[in-house]
């Protein structure tokens, strides 16, 4: 159900952007106009190859939850190596924000505080992005909605699935047999966090193509 929201949902939101571009035409002399610039390639081919492994960690995860066509055995492997390589770059992400504090200015409080900044995002995606109505915080940088959920992505969601797939991989090893009563429930956190994470991909590649003036690659 989760998955399913993440991923019918931009369907939804794109198809009616689409057909309120009109609308959003005759109030484009009024609007800000969100200004992005371009990213560096290495940046890019970072998020690019993080992407592609929640893709195949969601294939190979579907597979061994449902007990599809293939050899659990390899896809077990599979899936914890393109899983090992998640922990790898978290580790990096979260040592990297610690040792550079990039973080203070990269997630600045907005004018009015988090709630009401983050209020203003909601309405403007929800409703203000058909009518073209100018984009609440057009500066460089993540909008207080998208930081909030980057945040508990990074920090809650992300930590969760690699917690409960390492207990789940565990599971395989007699040193650690008395987790074996909690199989279920690892195996049901780790699938739910899984899809949750996956229906984030969703909406965040979503966001990231679709935009205000009805081209791609701007918000």
């Amino acid at each position: 159900m989760v998955l399913l929201v993440g991923i019918i949902g931009p369907v939804l939101h794109g198809t009616l952007f689409l057909a309120s571009s009109s609308l959003r035409k005759s109030r484009n002399s009024s609007a800000t106009t969100y200004k992005s610039r371009s990213r560096p390639g290495l940046l890019r081919g970072w998020h690019v190859i993080n992407a592609a492994t929640v893709v195949f960690l969601s294939m190979t995860g579907f597979g061994l939850h449902w007990g599809l066509a293939g050899g659990p055995g390899s896809m077990v492997a599979w899936h914890s190596i393109a899983g090992g390589w998640h922990v790898l770059t978290w580790t990096l992400w979260l040592g990297f924000n610690v040792v550079t504090a990039c973080y203070v200015g990269r997630y600045p409080r907005p004018a009015g505080g988090w709630f009401a900044g983050i209020a203003r995002q909601t309405l403007y995606y929800s409703s203000g992005i058909f009518l073209g109505r100018p984009h609440p915080h057009p500066r460089e940088g993540f909008n207080p909605l998208q930081s909030v959920v980057y945040l508990l992505v990074m920090v809650l969601l992300l930590p969760l699935v690699m917690v409960s797939g390492i207990g789940l991989l565990s599971l395989r090893s007699v040193a650690f047999g008395n987790i074996e009563r909690w199989a279920h429930l690892l195996v049901q956190t780790h699938f739910l966090a899984g899809c949750l994470l996956l229906g984030f991909l969703s909406v965040h590649l979503y966001l990231a193509i679709w935009g205000p003036e009805g081209r791609l690659w701007r918000r």
